[in-house]
């Protein structure tokens, strides 16, 4: 049989040809020294802003029928480094999650070699070994004797009302409540709910308690700052991104439930293609069936060998660190003319402060003064954002009637103090004439 016109096209599929080795050679030290080393260097830029159209011709978008050489593709590969936010510099405050974790890293990066999809140990026998592992572990930082767990999609983070208020509340509902969700670090403010005058309420109705921990549950693992959680083990159910104040790559969301099988009670369909009950092992391993999604990526390898790298003493150490710097930042605010905080005190590591420029001090506090205070923080991170120094995000609190202030999220174990101070000399630079 004549050979297919396609041949030509079906070539570079096996990682045993010379020619794929040397582009994941060359990929890797394009990623080492264009991506991972420089980021933490305080002399660089943060980002290379461009408008969505420029960057849309930067990255030249367009497939076409015929391949591009693979040089080419390295080109591309520089151009995205380019082109994206560096997380991982310290001068990036602007969200809650900073350059994933060295170990993190490794554990992605084979992650993606090995391909597994998580639902049956037949499989996936490593993945769902330290999947199983993971969640005991994670369960005894919690508190839970027996729980169990999945990795899941980003959780949606909210604040609660009082428990005073909601106690109330649930008093007088018609319908029975559902659930409770009490949460450990709001994204705003970084506020953490008195959980054990929840858990008091949850108990005294018989309502389900779910703890969001999402962004401050990481506090879990510091027995220093652990008392911000203090009663999260009297909960039914806790979410914590371990992407965030943990460090690992993203997206690396738990959520964790203190009753082992109830997961599968909720969403178990024993699809008879995967789940025979007549397997050479023991069938209660395949962990599909604790989830409607069912196949799912591995999250897991990039957490345990992040952990088993660090060790609790290290994990607990990053987190003591970003809230000693954000404790550093507050006093620093506070002295320096031109910053007032949002909140006298902050629980967590966002440091939220409006800057007031020289041409609005000592003023009347008016509702049109306000108006103008409200127009400063846009201002100045239009500014940051095209010299690249530094990013900070900012926003209103309409539900407390409060304007547009900073928001400065701590996070990144390479921070040190003078990367606070950077904060607010920068601001003040950028500020000029606003």
């Amino acid at each position: 049989m004549a050979e297919s016109d396609n041949s030509n096209c079906l070539k570079g599929y096996s990682y045993a040809e010379p020619e794929i080795q040397q582009f994941v050679k060359d990929f890797s030290k394009l990623i080492l020294e264009d991506a991972l080393i420089p980021q933490t260097d305080p002399n660089t830029k943060v980002l290379n802003f461009k408008q969505p159209l420029d960057l849309q011709k930067f990255l030249d978008l367009e497939i076409n029928e015929e391949p591009i050489p693979r040089e080419k593709l390295l080109e591309l590969g520089k151009k995205v480094i380019d082109g994206s936010i560096v997380p991982g510099h310290p001068h990036f405050f602007n969200t809650m999650y900073t350059a994933i974790d060295p170990y993190s890293l490794f554990g992605a990066w084979l992650t993606e070699a090995l391909n597994c999809n998580v639902h049956t140990y037949e499989v996936s026998p490593v993945m769902v070994t330290l999947e199983n592992y993971i969640f005991k572990k994670i369960s005894s930082v919690i508190g839970y004797p027996d729980g169990e767990g999945i990795f899941c999609p980003v959780t949606l983070k909210t604040g609660s009302r009082p428990t005073r208020i909601l106690s109330l509340l649930i008093s007088k509902s018609k319908c029975a409540p559902i659930m409770f969700m009490a949460t450990c670090g709001t994204t705003v403010l970084g506020s953490y709910d008195d959980l054990e005058a929840v858990a008091d309420i949850c108990q005294r109705h018989n309502v389900w308690m779910h703890a969001d921990g999402a962004w401050g549950g990481g506090v879990m693992l510091s027995d220093k700052l652990k008392y911000l959680t203090k009663g999260i083990e009297r909960s039914d159910s806790v979410a914590w991104n371990i992407h965030k104040m943990g460090g690992a790559g993203i997206q690396c969301s738990v959520f964790v439930v203190k009753e082992k099988g109830f997961l599968e009670k909720c969403n178990a369909y024993r699809a008879e293609y995967l789940f025979q009950p007549d397997k050479i092992y023991d069938s209660s391993y395949d962990i599909g069936d604790r989830t409607i999604q069912c196949g799912r990526k591995n999250d897991v390898l990039k957490l345990w060998l992040m952990w088993k790298g660090r060790g609790d003493k290290a994990m607990a150490a990053r987190i003591e660190k970003a809230f000693e710097n954000a404790a550093y930042l507050t006093e620093k605010l506070k002295l320096t003319e031109g910053f007032r905080l949002v909140l006298p005190e902050f629980q967590c590591t966002n440091i939220s402060f409006w800057y007031i420029p020289p041409r609005l001090r000592g003023q009347n506090e008016t509702a049109e003064w306000w108006k103008e205070v409200g127009k400063v923080a846009p201002a100045i991170k239009a500014r940051m954002m095209l010299k690249g120094s530094i990013m900070i995000s900012y926003q209103p609190l309409s539900s407390k009637g409060l304007v547009n202030f900073f928001r400065v999220i701590v996070g990144n174990p390479v921070c040190e103090r003078s990367d606070m101070d950077f904060i607010v000399d920068e601001i003040i630079r950028l500020a000029e004439d606003v």
